[in-house]
This record gives structure tokens, sequence and C-alpha cells, in this order.
């Protein structure tokens, strides 16, 4: 039985590894110099090629380089094209982090809100190797230094810590952070159900409200307006009572001591109240 070539729908750049698979170069994402780390991508290309078995890392690197990337390995002499090594050193001496920016950031690097563990400790180590190489021990340092305060706390008060591995500490901290999320979670339960009630019943005893003016939280023998209302009405009362004493006393027939009659020599009146001889 004879077997043809096999026909693929797809016909993208390949390269035949030791053993005749073919590495599909596509999986490996194009590098101009700044879409990502250059350390890391070196990574990605060395694990594609261990994985389909393909030796000669020097002739994918600059199938898959592009823009400022690609430039760099053009200025390169053929014999430094042919050693994977060199290309790798002129790719990061172009666009590696300087080591003294990379110790900077080192030293500066804190665990952000959301991250894991294990990513924080893998940047720590990529800068330390950018930087020129640290140690664990003070990897070590770096990592505590880059937790929460009180992370740290725990961490002081729990164990020696120079007794224990970056491995050690990294699950040490772990630990110490879920249960601080535990404790912090059953604090803000416990807060939620004890102001729960006040909030239910506010929604079940509606406010007091005034059938005098219709608002809340008074009643209508405390309405202001019945106050208003009633001082209003006592002083058009007063007013008006005033009005009519002046009228009164206005139509009243005025009688002075030169009228009264058998008086016209101007003689004073006798005094109403005198004895009677």
């Amino acid at each position: 039985m004879e077997v043809g070539p096999t026909n693929t729908s797809y016909r993208g750049l390949t390269e035949m590894s030791t053993d005749g698979r073919l590495c599909d170069l596509k999986l490996i994402p194009l590098f101009d110099g700044y879409s990502e780390p250059v350390a890391e991508w070196l990574d990605k290309v060395q694990i594609m090629c261990d994985l389909f078995g393909v030796a000669d890392i020097a002739k994918v690197l600059p199938l898959r380089l592009a823009g400022e990337a690609f430039a760099v390995y053009q200025q390169q002499t053929p014999e430094m094209r042919r050693d994977a090594e060199k290309v790798k050193q002129a790719l990061l001496k172009a666009f590696a982090m300087d080591k003294f920016v990379a110790y900077k950031r080192f030293v500066s690097r804190r665990l952000e809100p959301g991250e894991a563990h294990d990513v924080f400790v893998a940047d720590l180590r990529r800068l330390a190797s950018l930087a020129g190489g640290i140690s664990d021990s003070v990897i070590c340092c770096a990592f505590v230094n880059g937790l929460p305060v009180h992370v740290q706390e725990i961490l002081r008060a729990g164990a020696r810590l120079e007794d224990m591995t970056l491995d050690q500490l990294v699950v040490r901290a772990r630990s110490v952070m879920v249960d601080y999320r535990v404790e912090i979670g059953v604090s803000e339960a416990g807060v939620a159900a004890e102001t729960r009630p006040t909030s239910n019943s506010a929604h079940r005893y509606p406010p007091r409200r005034c059938y005098a003016c219709g608002g809340a939280n008074h009643i209508a023998r405390n309405c202001p307006t019945q106050y208003r209302g009633s001082n209003t009405a006592r002083r058009t009362a007063n007013q008006s009572l005033s009005d009519r004493r002046r009228n009164w006393d206005y139509d009243r027939p005025r009688t002075s001591a030169s009228d009264v009659q058998g008086n016209e020599s101007r003689e004073k009146a006798p005094a109403l109240g005198s004895s009677r001889s």
C-alpha cells in the first residue's frame, strides 16, 4: 500500500525537527523589540523548539523577528547569525532592561492588589537576573518587604524568617493572606447582619405624615402651618376688635362742660360724685 503526501489546508511557516516533525513557527509570537520583554520572548522560543525537537534555534530566531529587532539581527556578521547564543546576547543587549534600572525596580517592587505570590516571586527573579544576579537570601528579603505590612508582622512574629527558604516563605505568606481575607469577610458579614434589621425596619414602618399639610415626621397637632394659621387668625381678630372699639368711640355722643343745660355763663359743672346738701 502506497502512502501519498499528506495535504493540509494550512500552509504556514514550518521548521523540520530532528525526528521529522514539523514545528509551526506561527505559534511563536513576532518580536519587534517592544511588544514584550525580550527575555520572556526568548524563553518562549526555547520552549517551542524544545517541544518540537528543533535543534538549530539560530534558524528559527530570524523568522519571528520584525521591526527594530530584525534590524539588530541584520547588523550581525554571518558567523554570529549562525550562533544562537550570540543572537540572543545581541537582542538582550539592544532591548533588555539596563541593570541599574532593573535593580531599582527590584528594590521598589511590591505585591500588587490581586497579584499571585508566585507571579511576584517570578518577577523578582527576572529583575534580579537583569540586575546581574542576586542571591536567594536577598530575594527573600525583597519578597517579605514587598508584602503588605500586616502580613510582614505576622510572618516575623510566627517563625524565624532567616531559617526559611523562598519557597517556604511563599507558602507561608499565601496562607496568611488567605486567613486574613477570611477574617475580613467574616467581620464584614457581621457588620452587614447588624445593619440589615435597621434598613428593613425603615422600609417596614413608613414615616409619620401630617394630615394638615402632608409633611413627614410630625402630626397635625404640631404642624407648623397650624401655628402660622392660628397666629394669623388671632391677629385678624384683634385688629377687628380694635376697629370696632375705635368706631364705637367715634359714634358715641360727646358732652363737655360748656354744653351742660343751664350753664350759659360757662361755669364748671358740679362733680358727679358730690354729696347732696
